[in-house]
């Protein structure tokens, strides 16, 4: 029977055969008992078996038992991309213990901030990263943190702080004798529906939001992910993307350990360490945000690199320009995979991997096939025909429970027939694929004009000279906002002038979609996990075109 076509830009995914009650712990147990030797975690020269995950972990949650945790307590994981990041987070599922994933490049305001607004009684930390020694940021500022017990940290503990690897190495059967974290768990049983994590965002738009997460939710999600992607125990996943970002935590460590698929972790994003962990690792899937596939393409060891192990390039996080993603087929020889998402619902959209590759490159797909619904609405929050602009909605059962002590902001964002308003412009087709356009906020209007950035940036990244590009609009007396391309060229030290990329575009767009300025950088402002932070740039280019005008007046 024909699939019906939409007409009404609404659309939900049915046909995974899946029940919902089971948590993250008995998720992973399940993993170890089919797959007890394979390896689970490849950092380095550290290889974790299934097994060997399981022991450490059952050592961390023993540990976190005897420091007087139990479920529905509350901690901060501030660790980079290390294996002791993913013990310690399935440590606490097995418990109920309640996880915050913190970005390890907080430093002192936004530690203070997460953690007293958590009100966490422990806190997971290296001793030091990057250059920066947070021993010495928590033995300054702990006092100022009421609710702190216990500091844990990977290295040398400081003064009144637990060393994180005497914690995993203590012979905790001989304190508690065999079987007790068994016989706790059956006295003290985690629920599905127990909270998982509260996940602040990642701070594109300002002000982080502590988003919380049940095992149901996260569960859910990575069923669907795993499903659309018929992900199997073979699969070996580059994570570029941090572990404390859903990207990282969902897409990737959940799903991989869900199907028995390995985790390559990186430590530290870097484009010549993910080329070395592909061919040294024979990664089936690599997934990061799109800037990081195009540093990929560019650097210099990436025609000597063997990647033909992948099966699969996944790009979520911002949206891609077409033209940059059959980039991406043609120099790596893959598949590509495109998702979008939030904090808020996971990457709970994803390309059907047998669509057509100038349909992936356009669009992230349709929801999950675990009941997720998208739909498009206008300004009276009313459902749009297919193919006209609108916000993008989600309801379904991989959306947070709201936003943690924050219920203004909860409603606010989550209207009475539970759809999550997610801030993002996009289009749906009749086969319900969504199309991302950008933020709403990032929309522009120029004399009266909607200007989408990413149409524009489509075409400026076909432009010989352009690496990366950002659009964004800059305040002007007479039409309102103009606007400036920000451009990264290639080459470094090169300049990409207005001129040239006007006659570059003048028989491409309509006039009035050309910038009225250009201007050449060396980087943007971006999150930890790569996203570029349009407020802060539009806020650079301001100041940039500011200083320029006075010095020609």
């Amino acid at each position: 029977m024909e699939k019906r076509k939409l007409t009404q830009s609404y659309c939900q995914v049915l046909g995974i055969n899946w029940t919902k009650g089971k948590t993250m712990g008995q998720m992973l147990q399940e993993t170890v008992a089919r797959h007890p030797d394979r390896p689970a975690i490849i950092f380095q020269d550290q290889r974790y078996t299934y097994r060997e995950f399981q022991r450490a972990i059952d050592a961390f949650a023993q540990a976190l038992i005897d420091l007087g945790l139990s479920r529905d307590d509350k901690l901060g994981l501030l660790l980079p991309d290390w294996p002791e990041y993913s013990i310690a987070l399935y440590a606490c599922a097995r418990l109920g213990v309640i996880v915050s994933p913190m970005n390890p490049i907080y430093r002192k305001m936004e530690v203070l901030t997460v953690l007293n607004h958590l009100e966490a009684k422990v806190l997971v930390i290296p001793e030091e990263w990057r250059d920066f020694r947070f021993v010495d940021l928590l033995e300054e500022i702990r006092p100022q943190i009421p609710s702190l017990q216990h500091i844990i940290v990977q290295g040398k503990a400081g003064k009144g702080m637990l060393s994180l690897q005497a914690l995993l190495s203590k012979d905790w059967e001989g304190k508690f004798g065999p079987g007790f974290l068994e016989k706790y768990l059956q006295d003290h049983p985690v629920e599905a529906d127990d909270l998982l994590e509260i996940a602040y965002t990642s701070g594109t738009t300002g002000r982080p939001k502590g988003v919380v997460e049940t095992h149901n939710t996260r569960m859910l999600h990575s069923v669907g992910i795993a499903e659309r992607m018929r992900a199997t125990e073979k699969d070996v996943w580059l994570n570029m993307t941090p572990l404390f970002h859903t990207t990282g935590n969902c897409v990737v460590q959940h799903t991989a350990f869900l199907t028995g698929g390995a985790l390559i972790l990186l430590g530290r994003y870097s484009t010549e360490t993910s080329l070395r962990e592909i061919e040294r690792c024979r990664a089936t899937i690599a997934v990061g945000v799109p800037t990081m596939f195009i540093d990929l393409m560019n650097h210099p060891r990436f025609e000597k690199t063997d990647i033909s192990s992948l099966r699969f390039a996944l790009f979520t996080g911002a949206p891609m320009p077409p033209e940059v993603a059959l980039q991406i087929v043609q120099k790596f020889k893959c598949g590509i995979l495109q998702g979008d998402g939030t904090t808020e619902c996971g990457s709970n959209v994803l390309s059907l991997p047998d669509s057509p590759i100038e349909l992936i490159a356009k669009s992230p797909g349709p929801p999950l096939a675990v009941g997720n619904e998208v739909k498009i609405v206008d300004s009276n929050n009313r459902i749009v025909p297919i193919g006209i602009p609108g916000e993008i909605c989600h309801r379904g059962p991989t959306n947070f429970l709201g936003y943690y002590k924050e219920p203004e902001l909860t409603v606010a964002a989550v209207d009475q027939a539970g759809w999550f308003h997610s801030g993002d412009l996009g289009t749906m087709d009749e086969e319900g694929n969504i199309r991302l356009i950008g933020r709403i906020k990032d929309m522009i209007i120029r004399g009266g004009e909607n200007l989408y950035p990413t149409e524009i940036e489509g075409i400026l990244y076909t432009y010989p000279k352009v690496k990366e590009c950002q659009v964004v609009g800059y305040p002007d007396e007479r039409l309102g906002e103009k606007t400036v391309a920000c451009i990264i060229p290639k080459n470094a030290g090169e300049v990409v002038t207005r001129e040239e990329i006007y006659e570059f575009m003048k028989d491409k767009t309509a006039r009035f979609k050309i910038p009225d300025m250009v201007i050449t950088m060396e980087d943007y402002p971006r999150t930890a996990s790569g996203k570029v932070q349009k407020f802060k740039l539009r806020e650079i280019a301001v100041e940039k075109l500011g200083s320029i005008h006075r010095r020609e007046r």
